[in-house]
């Protein structure tokens, strides 16, 4: 169970909504991690905003986790049908981290090529002006 569980135990919610907050805490951290917002919000804001969602009547692990996604990222976490937009929602966020993460390592590349570029110039330069003297 999640390094958290000792936190939602402490708020008097049954054993078996326990798992299921840390089941979206789990989700949470996962996605921010992925994401690279992991170290940017504290996980006791992660763990107070499931809790919140809670004790308005959330008990779904996954509207948990992207209704916390939505509040952390300042969007509306409240709609009139939570299931379809959450799935959308997570599937939006899943996209945007393969996206990034396709775009850093197109990044990384060009930065190896730019390398070799110029690690290649300066060879032909050290090789000129070693033929010139």
């Amino acid at each position: 169970m999640t390094e958290m569980s000792s936190f939602f135990r402490a708020t008097a919610f049954e054993p078996e909504t326990v798992k299921r907050l840390c089941d979206a805490y789990d989700c949470v951290m996962q996605s921010l991690h992925e994401s690279g917002q992991a170290f940017t919000i504290e996980p006791e804001v992660v763990a107070t905003q499931i809790i919140s969602f809670a004790k308005q009547g959330v008990s779904d692990p996954m509207s948990l986790c992207t209704r916390t996604l939505r509040a952390l990222n300042g969007k509306s976490a409240v709609n009139g049908d939570p299931r379809a937009d959450d799935t959308a929602f997570l599937s939006y966020v899943r996209f945007s981290v393969k996206q990034t993460g396709e775009q850093i390592a197109n990044s990384r590349a060009l930065i190896e090529e730019g390398r070799a570029l110029i690690a290649r110039t300066e060879r032909q330069l050290n090789h000129s002006r070693h033929d010139a003297s």
